[in-house]
């Protein structure tokens, strides 16, 4: 039976957020998640989704990253055009893992949070989203 990323989102977000910070390359943790039964789409958005985070991987990664899923999802054209929004929606799903993971006392994820929502705070500037909207988003006390 195939695992949802969405159902045991906190604990593989955890465990590709530390294999990424000790230097896994995004391919070999999308192999071990398809092993550790995730789909590969699953996998490859699960690790691109961690991979927004600014400080585990470079832009060259990222970048690497979602034209590898663009390939393999097959995805619609224009997709590039779409990207800043899906951009927006993976650093909420981030924070809002993080908020999750220090309410339950696992606070070693706190320290990206600003990291995450200052880069947020541009790209959904960039996308002329109410600002109102975006701090009501980030009202959380780091």
């Amino acid at each position: 039976m195939s695992v949802k990323a969405e159902e045991a989102a906190p604990e593989w977000r955890a465990w590709v957020a530390e294999n990424l910070l000790r230097g896994a390359r995004p391919e070999q943790l999308v192999e071990a998640l398809v092993q550790k039964e995730l789909s590969e789409e699953e996998a490859q958005s699960l690790v691109a989704e961690i991979g927004a985070m600014p400080e585990l991987l470079g832009d060259g990664d990222r970048a690497s990253l979602r034209r590898a899923w663009a390939e393999r999802t097959r995805a619609a054209d224009g997709w590039e055009r779409r990207w800043p929004r899906v951009r927006v929606q993976r650093a909420l799903k981030v924070l809002g893992t993080f908020a999750r993971l220090e309410a339950a006392g696992r606070t070693g994820y706190t320290r990206w949070m600003e990291a995450v929502a200052t880069r947020l705070v541009a790209d959904a500037s960039a996308l002329a989203l109410p600002g109102a909207v975006v701090d009501r988003l980030l009202d959380w006390e780091g």
